[in-house]
């Protein structure tokens, strides 16, 4: 800021010169700048958090339906050899229509992403448990822009009717 002596010989202000002007808009326009970075980072992460919190939802259901079928257990037992080892059902149209499940539960779309599900299914490791609990590991995926996102969610399903 500029300083002048009036008629009288008192300092007066006259306010700030061109050059103060054009460095405090220059220093305003660069701090501005640097904080979109910041915002478009977060709300990046936000869509993210969001996306994977619809997949944890998404499988909790599934879960919950799988648990619902009165003859899934056998159905997998006749189908699957998981006395023998995990196995990964890929819980697409094909598999879906062959357990009489169905498939708008594992393959949803939701805020225009496309989720889809595989399930990992094995005996219970206690034996006594064998025939009323089979362990489900559902992993659900997803992509957003060109990244794939994958999550898992675990539980069992239930013999409604086990053998004595």
């Amino acid at each position: 800021m500029q300083t002048m002596k009036d008629d009288q010989g008192k300092q007066k202000e006259n306010g700030f010169t061109l050059l103060e002007v054009v460095l405090s808009i220059t220093l305003l326009t660069i701090i501005t700048v640097s904080m979109f970075g910041f915002f478009q980072q977060a709300y990046l992460f936000n869509q993210l958090n969001q996306s994977k919190t619809v997949a944890v939802s998404l499988g909790h259901n599934a879960l919950v339906y799988l648990e619902k079928q009165d003859t899934l257990y056998s159905a997998l037992l006749e189908h699957e050899d998981i006395r023998i080892s995990p196995t990964l059902l890929e819980l697409d149209e094909m598999n879906c229509k062959k357990y009489g499940l169905n498939p708008s539960v594992f393959l949803p779309i939701v805020n225009n992403v496309v989720y889809h599900m595989t399930a990992e299914i094995q005996l219970h490791q206690d034996p006594k448990l064998q025939d009323y609990l089979l362990p489900v590991r559902l992993t659900v995926h997803w992509q957003v822009k060109e990244a794939t996102y994958e999550t898992t969610v675990e539980g069992y399903i239930y013999n409604n009717q086990p053998t004595m």
